[in-house]
């Protein structure tokens, strides 16, 4: 994800700013973008589950335009999302778009 980021912080740079080409203040600019879009991130936490799915018997914050939110358990062997309490089937895998750690 950090060469992607690096790359993505590059095109903007060149495409908005393209007087920016040298030195230290691209690097600096380069940079700002990379802590901005890293802080965002922190912001949004949600997880594509076309990315990751969580550990196995982990228990998340799920969504679902089906759904909506919930928190359910993952269950890797089976490929489906419990409910926590009773490890019953809520949905398969693919009836769930994103997913977070629980907030503390």
């Amino acid at each position: 994800m950090k060469e992607e980021l690096e790359k993505a912080a590059i095109e903007y740079q060149k495409r908005k700013f393209p007087f920016l080409c040298w030195g230290g203040i691209a690097a600096e600019f380069r940079s700002a973008f990379q802590a901005g879009a890293e802080w965002q991130a922190k912001q949004y936490p949600w997880i594509s589950v076309d990315e990751r799915f969580p550990e196995n018997k982990e228990t998340v914050l799920v969504s679902s335009q089906i759904y909506g939110n919930i928190v359910l358990t993952w269950d890797e062997l089976g490929m489906d999302w419990l409910y926590p309490e009773s490890e019953d089937v809520y949905c398969d895998w693919n009836n769930v778009d994103c997913w977070m750690p629980i907030p503390e």
